[in-house]
């Protein structure tokens, strides 16, 4: 069994390869096995690997169809045998007493692990002769390393840091995974997740939490070299986007039950500095809201009529709009994988107004009541005091909802959503007037909403999230949810009013596995819900006109609270807002 096992992911590298490996074969310490796993490459790299393996035993070569470095490195952490484990990459190389040093340090000090940092001298020279088209050097001529100093510590967060300048001179800079010799025991069951880069930084957050006694030194044991075709620095900016979103929530995820001052020093060092550099990749807020006065309004001119106009202004909305949320948004839903929906025989029917019950407007009060009179469903209704019974929103949306930089609007949107993701069941605007039970259609969906369509709203909007059913575990609100709360998590004010409905509007356009679940449940268009708003408001009462509405499996009406003096004796809206105060009898008959 070799003492230590070096993985080295390799794909495409054929230029850089042999010097990596010459590195490895003029280790002072002879100890060692080095599993290579060939990732699929399409060049000479897997044919170089055959040749230095049958030169030299300790060198292993391992073939996998292209899945990425994080399968690469999770294939040979499985193939190792060693007591220590070094990572290298295939286009770096290591100094020659790399290992001896390393393990050296890790007996005599009981470390679970030991940092060293890399040579940038030796790596500025590369670059210009990389840069001078000199290729690179034949032979390397290694600085010379005398007494080794080093220190020891059981508190690894006191060093561990990803910020570029930090006061500790033996601080762990960074999370990248050769910069360390680990105990091999440390790293088992703490896969890199496939499939994403910057999958060393929820890794090294993991690993961190492991690590008992660490042994810290400045020695550049390692020398780096920045391969324009990395896979880091080849990788589009929305493929970044979305592997930083994906690595941010992995790694909250690891320390959501850690130790309080543990997390805090985490957060500072670690999390803050990705999420600087995930919010520094994405699109700004203004720019956006820039584009849609632009283009949806300032060149759109009125003069082919107000029709025109506002067909051309959805159009340019919505085009925008989907860009934004698909380059800065939909990383998040990506992170989400379908699971088992949960069906419950005691599904409540959610809604909420944030001043009480007893607080609401004659028209909400009706609502209410025509919700418990024709749905067998329990009616909840929140406020801004039993709300927070029910869910648990992130301290930083609480926030910015108090200070006024979400709206009460969109503080619900993110709410609804919440509720559903907590419990399951059904959503409705605390303004919808119910004229008969949910249809069983409905009830028998996994998620259902119904379609914006051309005639409310514009056709940007495309979904009306005032009725939302939906099952505990539905991927389809599970991945919404996650583009709502991390555009909450990291923006103070809205793109838009109708920004939920184009982030749903995304996902199913864009993710074809959403798109999928989006096709199974029926796609109805909500204007036979507005009819009472946008059509009979003002009009006489006709108990026949609603029935019909209400014949048509539409089970609703939506209403307004608003402009509450005016309503006209004898209307709709007057017959809907009595049948809060006097028997059924008296009120609508539907």
């Amino acid at each position: 069994m070799p003492e230590i096992s070096i993985i080295i992911p390799c794909y495409n590298v054929q230029k850089y390869l042999p010097r990596c490996l010459d590195s490895l074969l003029a280790q002072s310490h002879q100890d060692w096995e080095a599993v290579c796993v060939d990732d699929g490459s399409t060049d000479a790299t897997a044919a170089l690997l055959d040749t230095y393996a049958a030169r030299d035993g300790r060198i292993r070569a391992i073939r996998q169809p292209n899945a990425g470095v994080s399968s690469a490195r999770n294939r040979a952490l499985g193939e190792a045998r060693g007591q220590y484990i070094l990572f290298v990459d295939s286009d770096d190389l290591l100094h020659p007493q790399a290992l001896e040093i390393c393990l050296k340090l890790a007996r005599k000090d009981g470390s679970d692990l030991v940092t060293f940092t890399y040579d940038h001298a030796w790596r500025t020279r590369l670059m210009v002769r990389h840069a001078l088209h000199l290729g690179d050097p034949q032979s390397i001529r290694f600085p010379a390393i005398g007494e080794v100093e080093s220190a020891t510590t059981e508190n690894i967060f006191e060093h561990a840091t990803e910020r570029s300048k930090h006061e500790d001179p033996l601080a762990t800079r960074h999370c990248q995974p050769w910069r360390c010799l680990y105990k091999k025991e440390i790293l088992e069951g703490i896969p890199f997740i496939p499939g994403i880069i910057y999958e060393d930084f929820p890794w090294w957050s993991q690993v961190l939490l492991r690590v008992g006694k660490a042994t810290l030194t400045r020695l550049p044991l390692y020398y780096y070299y920045p391969n324009p075709g990395s896979y880091i620095l080849s990788s589009k900016e929305e493929y970044k986007i979305r592997s930083l979103v994906t690595a941010i929530a992995a790694a909250k995820e690891a320390y959501a039950s850690a130790q309080a001052s543990v997390r805090a020093k985490w957060e500072e060092e670690f999390l803050q500095p990705f999420e600087h550099k995930l919010a520094s990749k994405r699109t700004p807020i203004g720019r956006t809201r820039a584009k849609l006065l632009l283009f949806g309004h300032i060149l759109n001119p009125l003069w082919d009529g107000e029709e025109k106009h506002r067909e051309r202004r959805c159009a340019a909305f919505g085009r925008i709009l989907t860009a934004y949320m698909k380059r800065n948004w939909l990383p998040a839903a990506l992170s989400v994988k379908p699971a088992t929906c949960t069906e419950s025989t005691e599904e409540k029917i959610f809604t909420l107004w944030l001043q009480g019950e007893r607080q609401a407007p004659p028209i909400v009060q009706s609502c209410f009541k025509s919700i418990r009179e024709h749905c067998s469903q329990e009616l909840v209704v929140l406020d801004a005091q039993t709300l927070h019974n029910y869910i648990s929103l992130p301290a930083v949306i609480e926030e910015k909802y108090r200070a006024g930089k979400i709206k009460p609007a969109h503080y619900a949107d993110i709410c609804r959503v919440e509720l559903l993701h907590t419990y399951g069941g059904y959503w409705l605007d605390s303004t919808c007037f119910v004229t008969g039970p949910i249809p069983e259609y409905i009830r028998e969906q996994d998620f259902f909403m119904f379609m914006a369509g051309a005639k409310v709203h514009g056709n940007y909007s495309y979904v009306q999230n005032c009725f939302i059913r939906a099952r505990k575990g539905s991927y389809l609100l599970e991945a919404w949810r996650a583009m709502i709360l991390d555009y909450w998590l990291h923006e103070e004010r809205r793109v838009d009013y109708f920004m939920h409905q184009v982030m749903f509007r995304t996902l199913v356009h864009e993710v074809p596995q959403a798109r999928e679940y989006f096709e199974r449940f029926p796609h109805l268009d909500q204007y036979p819900t507005h009819l009472y708003l946008y059509e009979y408001k003002d009009r006489p009462w006709d108990p026949e006109v609603f029935r019909k509405a209400a014949q048509e499996g539409f089970f609703y009406q939506k209403t307004s609270y608003r402009d509450l003096e005016k309503v006209v004796p004898g209307s709709f809206a007057h017959y809907l807002i009595r049948y809060s105060k006097t028997a059924p009898e008296s009120g609508p008959q539907v």
